[in-house]
Parts: structure tokens; sequence; C-alpha cells
């Protein structure tokens, strides 16, 4: 089987006549309902009240999944929410089928029901994750013992490899709960019967079995980025505010050409207006004072005080290697964007190919080819940190 790097060069090459990119893996968010709590996941992090467990319509789904094909082979069906809990999961499977998808399912898979059972066997899925460390997570909540838990998945995981070409990962984060993380590999092993020892990022039970660990990350979340807005405004001095009033007079609304520029308390009190308002809501400043005319004003702030004057360095595959579709039809960079805050275009106006090559994928993209992370939520991503290293690059 030609490896990634070799499909790649082709499909580049392909690219130059027919301008599509190839693409290592696409999420597709496919519901947003979980019934756990995990410590490292956002939607335990309180500030997803926005969000609810919505599924994506199948017909949605139809699109990106459609969409999809013509940039990659596989699909993880997972950005928030478990995928186990979708009424619809069947129907989704099927639908990669025909798109000649493979997908990947990460879940607790607490409790392992007949219904996931057979979800997870479905021609369609290349690899199954499960999450220990969620379990580990809920485990107090949950009243089970760790044996208990792994030893139908293990059981599972046996049928799932002899059923089809798939592999079944068990998931810890390296970096905490080792009591645990210890645990899980002697009971793993006990029951493969292996005496093995961790190599690198993986530990083989079995053939297409095995423990992937991985360091926990911090998620970049929206409210962080309104909180450096916030911030910018109680740190502005005297001189922040003059030249924001000499730009006041070119502002482009009508409601601002009126006004006195050279008047810097009422642009101050406005601001101190917006301050509030953006503690109050924590997301959109912007859109908070979009009708009286501080939009610009608003802008030049927040290029000025929240753009670093040298932006970290940095750099993801993001938008290039991979990107993802949340259940309402947004497109964003990569899967840690579960809000959107990167929103690319949307899959139910445009195509997924038109989305990537929108201006502001493209200065993403550009951005990190030269070391540097453009947009904001960027600037705070736990997550990308892992790739400063690949490519060399040091905060």
């Amino acid at each position: 089987m030609p490896s990634f790097a070799h499909l790649r060069s082709i499909m580049n090459f392909c690219g130059v006549l027919i301008k599509i990119p190839f693409m290592r893996r696409i999420y597709i968010e496919i519901t947003r309902k979980c019934g756990f709590k995990c410590d490292f996941c956002p939607s335990d992090a309180g500030d997803l009240a926005a969000l609810d467990a919505r599924e994506t319509p199948l017909a949605l789904f139809q699109i990106a999944a459609s969409e999809a094909a013509k940039l990659t082979r596989e699909v993880s069906l997972h950005v928030l929410g478990d995928p186990l809990l979708a009424r619809n999961l069947a129907e989704y499977l099927n639908i990669c089928a025909e798109n000649k998808l493979k997908a990947s399912i990460a879940s607790v898979a607490f409790p392992l029901t007949d219904r996931a059972k057979t979800a997870l066997l479905h021609p369609a899925i290349k690899q199954i994750n499960f999450s220990a460390s969620g379990f580990a997570a809920n485990q107090e909540r949950l009243k089970i013992s760790t044996e208990n838990y792994l030893k139908p998945l293990a059981e599972f995981a046996l049928i799932a490899v002899a059923k089809g070409d798939r592999f079944v990962n068990f998931r810890l984060w390296d970096d905490t709960r080792l009591k645990f993380n210890q645990e899980v590999a002697e009971i793993l092993g006990d029951f493969y019967k292996i005496v093995a020892e961790k190599t690198g990022n993986y530990l083989q039970l079995a053939p297409r079995i095995r423990i992937a660990y991985d360091r926990r990350f911090d998620w970049a979340k929206p409210n962080e980025i309104a909180d450096r807005e916030i911030a910018a405004f109680t740190t502005m001095t005297e001189s922040d505010l003059t030249a924001i009033t000499k730009r006041f007079a070119y502002s482009k609304s009508p409601s601002a050409r009126g006004r006195a520029c050279d008047d810097e308390r009422v642009i101050a009190r406005e601001f101190a207006i917006t301050k509030d308002q953006a503690n109050a809501s924590d997301y959109g400043i912007a859109d908070q004072v979009r009708n009286d005319g501080l939009a610009y004003e608003l802008a030049i702030v927040k290029e000025r005080a929240i753009a670093p004057k040298q932006p970290p360095k940095a750099f993801c595959h993001g938008a290039k290697e991979q990107c993802a579709i949340l259940s309402n039809g947004v497109v964003t960079p990569c899967c840690i964007d579960y809000s959107g805050a990167i929103a690319l275009g949307n899959i139910a106006e445009k195509s997924l190919v038109e989305i990537l090559k929108s201006p502001r994928a493209k200065a993403l993209i550009a951005g990190f080819k030269r070391g540097v992370a453009v947009e904001p939520l960027c600037q705070i991503c736990g997550f990308r940190a892992r790739f400063n290293q690949i490519a060399k690059i040091r905060e």
C-alpha cells in the first residue's frame, strides 16, 4: 500500500491540474451528545452554554461526506460528543461506505451495548479508539472497577479485528493518572497474555490491538480570546485613545461621521460600555456594538492590542492536512476549534474545496509556513505546540 507521503505527492501533482489538495484526515462531527464529563474536554469547562446535543442532519452529512471524499480517504466521526450515542450512526456509516470513506470512532464505550457492537463492526470503520482516560475521568461516578470496564472491550476488540481490516486502540494520556495507566497496561497485558513494554507512543497487545499514549494538552477556548480583548480595553492609554480618535473621522459608519472627532472622552465612554457588555457575554465584542458606529474602531483596537507585536512562532497542519466539519456545517481548520471561532465557511453554502481556498484559510496556511500563528485561537492553542518541535520551531 502506498505511503501517505507518496499519495500526497501524486495528488499534489494532480492538484496542479485540478486544484484539489489531499488531506490526511477530515473530522466530521455527527453529534454533540455525551454522557460523560471529562476533565480534559471543553464540554466540562462550563463555557459551552451555546452548544446543545444536536446531531448532524443526514442530508447535511451526505454533503459533508461527499465533499470530504474529494479530498481524503479517511474521516473521523468526532469533534465533540460520543459517536456511539448518535441516533443515526448506522446511516452515517452507510453514507461513509457509499463515498468510499474509512471512518474512525472515538468513545468511552461504556456500557458497550449490542447496538454499539453492531455499529462498530460496520465495514466502513477502520479504527476504533476506546478512551480509557475518559473512563478514568468518570470512574468515581460510574462506580465500576477498571477491570470490569476493560474486559468487555478487550473481548470485543478481538472480534472487531477478526471480522474486518480494522485497528483498536485503548487511549491514555501518558502524563496524567500514571497509576491508572499502569493498571490498564497490567490488566490488558494479562488478558492478552503478553508481556510488552511501551515502544514510543504505543504498547502492542495483539495484532492490530494496542494501547495508544498521547500527551495531554490544554484546549484553546473562545472565551480566552474574549478575555484578551477585554484586557486590551482595560490597558488602553491616553495615546491609544488619541490614535483611535484620529481614525474615528474616517470610520465608514454614518453614525460616526457626525461625532466630535477630538473628544476622547466620548470614545472612552463608548469603550467602557463595550467592556461591560463583553464581560456580560464573553463573546463577540464587535457584535455587541455593531450598531453604534464603533465596529471600525474596535477592529483597530483588536488589531493593535490583541495581536502580539511578534506573533508566537508556531506550526500546524490545520487547513492543510486536516480540517473539521461541525454538526451545523461550519468548516474549521481542525478538530480543536469546536466552536467555529475560525469559521472558514459552511458546506451547505459552498464546496469544501472553495472553503479551503478562501482568503482566511490561505492566510492561516501561509502563516504556518512562515512559522506564525495568525489566528488568535491558534496563538493560545495547546495542541499545536507539539508540532513546533517537528518543525524545529521554538516559542
